[in-house]
């Protein structure tokens, strides 16, 4: 099961594995860029990739899916699934001096996102093992477009693109553990 943060650095590593992205002049940045300044150290290009803030986990989509077992089978926690969604912003950013063109870059990020959609290839997204997450399992590019921001950031060119995306996490509890035996009070009876 793959959780938000892992699906951020999954689609990170996936994109930057890609031979069409020049990854070795990328920096990635798996949040949103601070006002503070705290990000500053990163450079451009960029790869800013990011949940919409307002996309939350269902907390009521709790399913029940089974129990975890130790070596002699015997329950030790309880394993449910909780399915998520969310929009996932992918977003390049480079100057407008850059030696890497905005429009070309960001072309190329989309086309390598659009790699992973559902409804067309469906290339995996890979883990930091090298293994396929099959646990994102709606992938789905809505949009990809340039959106500078010269009033703001007038050196900075961006590409944003927007990913709806689905997948599911599992988490365990602890099993109630079993009763051995029940003790009963002996039972008194008055005649």
């Amino acid at each position: 099961m793959v959780t938000k943060d892992e699906t951020r650095a999954a689609v990170a590593r996936s994109v930057l594995a890609d031979p069409r992205v020049p990854s070795d002049d990328i920096d990635v940045l798996l949040q949103e860029a601070d006002q503070d300044g705290q990000d500053a150290v990163k450079t451009i290009p960029l790869l800013l990739i990011r949940f919409e803030s307002d996309s939350e986990q269902n907390e009521r989509n709790s399913d029940f899916a089974g129990f975890d077992l130790d070596d002699d089978g015997n329950r030790v926690a309880e394993v449910y699934e909780r399915q998520w969604e969310g929009e996932l912003i992918v977003e390049v950013w480079t100057a407008a001096v850059s030696r890497f063109d905005i429009d070309e870059l960001g072309k190329t990020v989309q086309s390598v996102l659009y790699g992973f959609d559902t409804k067309s290839s469906n290339d995996p997204l890979i883990d930091e093992n090298g293994d396929e997450i099959d646990d994102v399992w709606k992938f789905s590019l809505t949009s990809s477009r340039r959106v500078d921001d010269l009033a703001q950031t007038p050196t900075v060119r961006r590409w944003r693109n927007i990913v709806e995306v689905y997948g599911s996490q599992q988490y365990k509890t602890p099993a109630q553990s079993s009763l051995d035996g029940v003790n009963q009070p002996d039972v008194v009876q008055e005649r």
